[in-house]
């Protein structure tokens, strides 16, 4: 069987139809093409607006840095100020200590030197340290008396007959000399052993104390000095306690605290076993002459006492019938 043959406008009209959906399909892939197209275009802006930094977060860096920058240079102004009025007190400290402050005794035997060396005055040798002695003890300048005694250890004659007059000129004389001696009394014994610098000192300073003895303590002893020197006569007292006890102090430690009350007073603490001792311990037989001079002594032991040969003996059972007369006659060394 035969097919019929289609007729020419049929095929006309499907070629149209071919030609249609080619078109319309050229015109859905265009628009395609230009939907991806722009979303490319879309990814890559939001790909490039992603990968620009903010700046944001870089303007509070610089507000921090500012604010960390203004702080460290408020506080460095701070600290300059307080430097700045640090050295103006120091500078006006220093101009106030030089305007109260006294030329010392080296100074002014330094002065009293060249004024005599200018009037072309010659003197004996022992007038310059003569000066110097009286400028020091004029002044009040007890570090340097300490520093003058030591200096002439080798013309101690001359310092016991020097030194007892020239305390005389002092203001205080009590002040002088209880600055002079310092603290030397609060060391130990065994500081004293192999230590030369120390042992020299601890000799001026009794040595200090001997001549305001025989100078026969000049004039009334301030409250504030006798105050403490008390203080001072019951620490040295405890340090000979823990060191064995005052009977057991050392002929120099009993010797120098035996001056140090006749210079200042004896404390109500002390005790006449305490004085007992210590006078017992010191060199009586060379040093009754100096105690003698005080007048803290002689108000408690009779003075025809220190010229007995029962007080100057030095043999133990002499002194200990003298403490056996003392204390029958009820002799009281208390203050």
């Amino acid at each position: 069987m035969s097919l019929p043959n289609p007729s020419p406008t049929s095929v006309k009209e499907g070629g149209e139809e071919e030609e249609v959906e080619k078109k319309e399909e050229k015109q859905v892939e265009k628009k395609e093409g230009e939907k991806a197209a722009e979303r490319k275009q879309e990814n890559q802006v939001e790909k490039g607006q992603a990968s620009a930094p903010s700046p944001i977060p870089s303007i509070n860096h610089f507000f921090n840095l500012n604010a960390a920058l203004s702080d460290f240079v408020r506080q460095w102004d701070g600290l300059l100020h307080f430097l700045d009025s640090i050295g103006a007190s120091i500078d006006g400290r220093s101009k106030d200590l030089d305007a109260l402050q006294t030329p010392d005794g080296e100074q002014v035997a330094a002065m009293a030197v060249k004024k005599e060396a200018k009037s072309g005055q010659e003197k004996p040798s022992l007038d310059e340290p003569r000066a110097e002695l009286h400028s020091i003890c004029e002044t009040m300048g007890s570090r340097f008396l300490r520093k003058f005694v030591t200096t002439h250890f080798s013309e101690l004659d001359w310092l016991r007959r020097e030194v007892p007059a020239a305390l005389r000129r002092a203001p205080s004389p009590a002040r002088l000399v209880f600055d002079s001696i310092g603290r030397f009394y609060l060391q130990g014994s065994k500081a004293y052993e192999r230590n030369p610098t120390v042992i020299v000192g601890r000799r001026a300073c009794i040595l200090i104390l001997e001549f305001y003895v025989l100078s026969g303590l000049p004039s009334e002893i301030e409250s504030s000095v006798k105050q403490d020197a008390m203080v001072a006569a019951l620490a040295w007292r405890s340090r000979l306690v823990a060191e064995g006890g005052v009977k057991s102090a050392t002929a120099v430690d009993a010797l120098g605290l035996a001056l140090f009350v006749a210079s200042f007073g004896i404390p109500n603490d002390f005790g006449c076993d305490v004085m007992y001792h210590l006078l017992r311990l010191s060199n009586l037989k060379k040093k009754a002459d100096v105690f003698q001079q005080s007048p803290i002594i002689r108000e408690k032991i009779p003075e025809g006492i220190f010229n007995t040969p029962l007080f100057l003996s030095l043999r133990k059972s002499g002194i200990e019938e003298y403490w056996e007369w003392s204390r029958s006659k009820a002799i009281n060394l208390h203050l």
